[in-house]
């Protein structure tokens, strides 16, 4: 994640002077869809040794800035990401799992300039995450939980098809910052596990990823 925030940060600082004489915007909302990896992450609570069978998953975002006169903005930006995976934890278990994991946040965009019909823009931001995991093992449905702080990065290349309308790509990430404690729901009984930061159960999540979108320009 630090990679992501330097490579935010040093795009802001390189494209700060890009706005050209074309009429400023004021806000701007943005949809988005693609594809997030998992990096370092752990998003079973079976642990790291079931890790491996989830890469990553299909990923949707939204985004509403407010634009200042000098290029940079404020906003509200929402991510989630859903994956699924089956594994065997011996020969008589069998896991399958549903996970989808959403974040939302404050944002700051650090740039938003453009040149003729080509935008650039950079964002960061800290909110909230939370995970959602309904699983089964044989015939034994479970639910689980957790809630963490979080934090996303993105940059965003757009080229304009119509005088308020975008089409861009971007490179993001949203990853939590802590997971220690999970709540699961299983055989009508819920339990809240803490778990400490060493322990090979933690989840963790941490994500990079590309989308495509479109983007309404007022």
């Amino acid at each position: 994640m630090k990679k992501v925030m330097f490579m935010v940060l040093l795009f802001a600082a390189l494209t700060a002077q890009a706005q050209g004489n074309e009429e400023r915007e004021t806000i701007n909302v943005e949809a988005a869809a693609g594809y997030n990896w998992l990096t370092n992450s752990n998003i079973t609570p079976f642990g790291i040794h079931y890790r491996d069978n989830y890469k990553g998953g299909f990923s949707g975002s939204v985004s509403v800035n407010y634009l200042f006169a000098d290029d940079w903005g404020v906003g509200i930006y929402y991510s989630a990401l859903g994956t699924e995976g089956n594994f065997d934890l011996d020969a008589s278990n069998k896991v399958s799992e549903n996970i989808d994991v959403n974040y939302i946040a404050p944002q700051i965009r650090l740039v938003d300039a453009r040149r003729g019909r080509w935008g650039y823009a950079a964002s960061l931001g800290v909110g909230y995450l939370w995970y959602k995991n309904n699983g089964w093992m044989n015939e034994t449905d479970y639910e689980v939980t957790a809630h963490a702080c979080g934090v996303h990065g993105s940059i965003l290349v757009s080229y304009r098809v119509m005088p308020h309308m975008d089409v861009f790509a971007n490179l993001n990430s949203f990853d939590a910052l802590k997971m220690k404690d999970v709540e699961c729901t299983a055989q009508g009984g819920t339990q809240i596990i803490l778990l400490n930061q060493a322990d090979p159960y933690k989840l963790k999540f941490r994500s990079v990823g590309v989308q495509l979108g479109v983007r309404a320009v007022f």
